[in-house]
């Protein structure tokens, strides 16, 4: 029985990481595709968010999406860009779901099954 409920864990687990990835990545392009279309003229665009499209480009990790949240909440860039904000909150949402993941995986490891 165990050998079972172990086996369910991991094939949801794996359910969830593949789930995730593809959330994270039709995020990250939703969200780079959002800052070019309100920057209009790439030569005028703010450095600021210059800087939160780089980040988005890098961001794979819990720590990566945390430095965009911190970015924009250091910056107050949900105040200046009302258009922002629901990408930031989904932002703080992805990093939350990716750190379970991650404690998931912990979890697994120390079982043996990863």
């Amino acid at each position: 029985m165990t050998q079972i409920s172990t086996h369910s864990e991991l094939e949801e687990y794996i359910a969830k990481v593949f789930e995730y990835d593809y959330k994270l990545k039709v995020f990250k392009l939703r969200a780079m595709e959002t800052i070019h279309v309100h920057s209009r003229n790439p030569l005028e665009t703010p450095k600021e968010l210059a800087a939160l499209y780089q980040l988005f480009l890098e961001a794979e990790s819990p720590s990566g999406l945390r430095k965009i949240v911190k970015l924009s909440e250091k910056l107050s860039l949900a105040e200046k860009y009302p258009w922002l904000k629901p990408i930031i909150d989904e932002t703080k949402k992805l990093a939350r779901e990716l750190e379970e993941l991650e404690e998931k995986e912990l979890d697994l490891k120390m079982k043996g099954l990863l």
